[in-house]
């Protein structure tokens, strides 16, 4: 009787140890579905974030690579104008019909030096010459930190953009007033600014080609007004009455030549050229 209930007591004890043994285990092992269940709602959220968290840098990256482009675009492109380098082939028509100044070059030169030996040579004085190269180099300033301002800024290619720069345009051509045509020529000259425009080539049966107009030839002056860049042609051409004989004076191999043309278009392509005053010029 005492060992049957010492066995008894004994079968208990286990019984209790093995339900202890059990419950210690359970949260460690967990049912297939449960243990689905917490995967689905664990990790995929840390890798949701990481992904984001990599989606928003690429996005950054490319709007900064994005806006470093348009800057960089922006000043060469002023880079070009200031430094007066020939243009490339037009790619469309400019008004009036005369086939004119294409865009600036992908890469363009960088804008030389203000040449101040030059106007030494021209009898400029050197006070003077110091004082007009610091207005043409700030005027250069103001126009890239206007452009840069206009690109940051996103107005760019607004019309307040472009009357902004032709006020400063205006600055420049003020000098011009001061200084007269001859003298000008050689601040531009100096300043590595375009002050020629350059006969690239000539259609057939066109009224520049009537009038003996040649590829190479530098157009000075269009009815009596001295020409630095294509544009001012261009609106020459547009004035007055169409098709009255207008003069124009041509530099060919050194010599100048006075030439008659119909107001209108011409019918010849341009470039605008960096010539030393004085300098012949045929290509």
């Amino acid at each position: 009787m005492r060992l049957r209930t010492l066995a008894l007591f004994g079968l208990v004890l286990l019984a209790a140890a093995f339900v202890l043994w059990q419950r210690a285990l359970e949260p460690a092992i967990l049912p297939p579905a449960q243990a689905a269940a917490g995967s689905a709602t664990v990790a995929p959220p840390a890798a949701a974030s990481d992904l984001t968290s990599l989606a928003a840098a690429l996005e950054a990256e490319r709007a900064a690579r994005s806006a470093l482009a348009d800057q960089v675009a922006a000043l060469r492109a002023e880079v070009a104008r200031l430094s007066g380098g020939v243009a490339s082939a037009p790619t469309t028509a400019p008004p009036s019909g005369l086939l004119g100044v294409g865009p600036p070059s992908a890469f363009p030169p960088a804008a030389p030096d203000f040449d101040e030996q030059a106007l030494r040579d021209a009898g400029f004085g050197e006070r003077e010459t110091h004082e007009l190269r610091a207005r043409m180099e700030n005027l250069a300033l103001e126009r890239l930190y206007l452009r840069d301002r206009a690109v940051r800024e996103g107005w760019a290619s607004s019309p307040r953009f472009a009357g902004e720069m032709g006020t400063l345009d205006a600055k420049t051509r003020g000098l011009r007033d001061e200084l007269g045509d001859e003298r000008y020529d050689w601040l531009l000259y100096a300043s590595g600014q375009s002050n020629r425009v350059v006969v690239q080539s000539v259609m057939d049966s066109s009224p520049a080609s009537t009038a003996g107009i040649q590829p190479g030839d530098s157009i000075l002056t269009y009815d009596g007004s001295r020409l630095f860049d294509a544009s001012t042609l261009r609106d020459a051409t547009t004035q007055g009455r169409a098709g009255e004989s207008v003069p124009v004076e041509v530099s060919r191999g050194g010599e100048t030549l006075r030439l008659f043309v119909p107001r209108g278009p011409l019918g010849v392509r341009l470039q605008e050229g960096h010539l030393r005053p004085g300098s012949a010029q045929r290509s």
